[in-house]
């Protein structure tokens, strides 16, 4: 049997299971874990988990010894029974993916300190600044790192334990080739990139808000001229209108009124209202 390496490694039904696996311990993380259990479901609740975890690292220990992916250095591809690689190439990936997944979410819930405590560590986030790069210059970089070294080194002995070290030896120039190629990668494209795409975007916003701001302005010169079209004009009276005058007497009257008593407000009345009676008969004389 000659399996086919390109279409187990690129095919979607070969790929999929460990990305629904992430997007599950995605939605585990959103969700509120928190929830109280009976006493009795609890000590179930934290038996399986603690199986779960249990498994989770003896299936990435078994991933790491075989190598993955179908090109493991330990025990040949050829010597495998049709069944065993089979379920190894039905199950690897799926169950890689559902441990990682497990083991992250249970390092986000409080559930394994001592894995939280080693992945948080400072060490990891240069590493973790350089991984996009790494994932796009892996291809590149075990072409001249770890291909070169396993044709150079594939008639040692096929003893376990020389296949072990040969297959770390291999990883180990795989990475480091693929983090030298991620730094190049990372300080003269990735990062300015990153730096440039930031400032486009703040001048992009500033010009947005400076247009903005003039709509507003606009928008408020537009409407102070509107009120100011729309006050009415001051009525001037005509010089032709006879004004009628008051004597002084009756100003006088006029504003002290509110401060005489009753007799004397009612003769002051009486006589304001006698005056304008002989001012209308002026005026119609006129």
């Amino acid at each position: 049997m000659t399996p086919d390496f390109a279409a187990l490694y690129f095919f979607t039904q070969y790929r999929f299971a460990p990305y629904i696996a992430g997007v599950s311990a995605g939605v585990a993380v959103a969700m509120d874990a928190k929830k109280s259990l009976p006493e009795q479901d609890a000590i179930v609740a934290a038996t399986l988990k603690n199986m779960a975890t249990a498994c989770s690292y003896v299936v990435i220990a078994l991933a790491w010894l075989n190598g993955g992916d179908f090109t493991n250095l330990v025990v040949p591809i050829k010597s495998l029974n049709a069944v065993v690689f089979l379920l190894l190439s039905s199950f690897l990936r799926p169950l890689l993916g559902l441990s990682v997944a497990w083991l992250l979410t249970s390092c986000t819930r409080g559930q394994a300190p001592l894995l939280n405590a080693f992945l948080s560590a400072r060490v990891w986030s240069p590493i973790a600044g350089l991984s996009y790069s790494m994932y796009l210059l892996e291809a590149v970089g075990e072409k001249f790192s770890n291909w070169p070294f396993l044709a150079a080194t594939q008639h040692l002995s096929k003893a376990i334990p020389v296949q072990l070290l040969r297959g770390y030896a291999s990883m180990a120039l795989y990475i480091s080739a693929a983090m030298l190629l991620a730094i190049l990668n990372f300080t003269l494209v990735e990062r300015p990139g990153m730096l440039l795409g930031k400032r486009v975007i703040s001048a992009l916003k500033g010009l947005s808000q400076g247009r903005r701001l003039t709509r507003e302005s606009s928008s408020k010169t537009s409407r102070k001229l509107d009120l100011e079209a729309a006050e009415p004009a001051a009525v001037v009276p005509s010089n032709d209108t006879p004004v009628p005058s008051t004597s002084p007497r009756t100003s006088e009257a006029i504003n002290q009124s509110g401060q005489l008593s009753g007799p004397e407000q009612m003769q002051r009345l009486e006589e304001q209202s006698k005056t304008g009676q002989d001012v209308k008969l002026s005026l119609h004389r006129l």
